[in-house]
């Protein structure tokens, strides 16, 4: 038999999560936003909506540059005449011929179990104390939820695959310019880390004053030729005569469940799918991907709250033959032989007769 936790619930909303490519700046995912709600505006069923470039996602962690969050606000069941779900089946393919991010869409619900949001209802957690198995086999679970039928807008939290500048220095060219690695240091966290330098005080409030190269100089990695380092002697001397600049990736951010670096896929139902059937089909594929010891794999949110939900469930129904058997013996007098039948031909001369 299908089984499930609640039911879906349809009051109108949609939260949607936007995921673009690792590579995309800020400006990017802010022209992303924009093609995404012209696209969405254009579905009859959608009353308003509303967009966002950074701020929280949908699992209480800090987003990074290439998220963002759209919440939609559907007209009512009368008028739109068709359910949430539907809707949003209906724009999945309208979002997908966006190029370079994926809006990952799902029906809100005013109860949640679990205490865990993410880009869709469910969730599938993997934890490690070893950041490189999850490196490795995260990918290649993602690809093989995304081929379970069952289940549909299967996505990651994991972000390792940022760019990054990283600048490599010669220490005996510096030390003839007498300028020290701290010297190098400070230059840069000058240039790109916000350092707060002042404080303005006012009658009423105060105000830090940070350092920064202008916005604009900002977005390339070339402008770290254009700086200056000050030596101790007072010389300024170009930062691209010591060092030299390497592209490489890197994570955006290390998500943690717990003390442990852990990758959470998110996935949500096929229409008319029911949930025991969606996680016996990854509890499947997570044993055809072969996980090694070091990695530990759990449902998370509603999915983990379901899989506690059957834990108990032979003790619950174990009781309830007990009780009705307790019940049943209690009326007819007899805890031995609680279903004694009378022979259809005669009547019940008593209560231990039943027919």
């Amino acid at each position: 038999m299908p089984k499930g936790f609640f039911p879906q619930q349809d009051g109108g909303r949609l939260t949607g999560s936007i995921l673009a490519d690792q590579d995309t700046s800020f400006q990017g995912i802010q022209g992303i936003v924009q093609q995404m709600i012209k696209i969405i505006r254009t579905d009859p069923a959608v009353d308003a909506l509303d967009g966002y470039v950074g701020g929280i996602n949908g699992g209480g962690q800090g987003a990074t540059t290439n998220t963002a969050r759209i919440y939609l606000q559907l007209k009512p069941v009368e008028e739109r005449g068709i359910s949430a779900d539907y809707v949003l089946a209906r724009l999945r393919p309208k979002l997908a011929r966006v190029a370079g991010a994926t809006l990952y869409l799902q029906v809100a619900q005013d109860l949640r179990v679990g205490g865990r949001g993410s880009s869709a209802l469910y969730q599938f957690t993997m934890q490690s104390d070893r950041l490189q198995d999850l490196n490795v086999y995260g990918p290649r679970m993602l690809r093989a939820m995304r081929s379970i039928p069952e289940i549909v807008d299967a996505n990651t939290d994991q972000q390792n695959n940022g760019l990054e500048s990283v600048v490599q220095f010669d220490r005996r060219t510096a030390s003839r310019f007498g300028i020290s690695p701290q010297l190098i240091d400070n230059t840069l966290y000058d240039a790109f880390g916000q350092r707060q330098v002042s404080t303005m005080y006012t009658p009423l409030n105060q105000y830090h004053v940070v350092m920064e190269v202008a916005p604009e100089f900002q977005q390339d990695p070339h402008v770290l030729g254009d700086l200056y380092v000050r030596s101790p002697g007072g010389r300024e001397v170009p930062l691209s005569a010591f060092t030299e600049y390497l592209p490489t990736t890197g994570p955006l951010q290390v998500n943690h469940q717990g003390l442990f670096p852990s990758v959470t896929i998110s996935f949500n139902l096929g229409l008319g799918v029911a949930l025991g059937d969606a996680v016996e089909a990854i509890e499947d594929a997570a044993n055809k991907v072969g996980f090694p010891p070091t990695i530990r794999t759990t449902f998370a949110g509603t999915a983990q709250a379901y899989q506690d939900s059957l834990g108990n469930q032979p003790l619950l129904i174990l009781a309830a033959l007990a009780t009705v058997y307790i019940v049943l013996g209690i009326l007819y007098e007899s805890y031995i032989h609680p279903l004694r039948f009378c022979p259809r031909f005669r009547r019940p001369e008593s209560a231990r007769c039943w027919r």
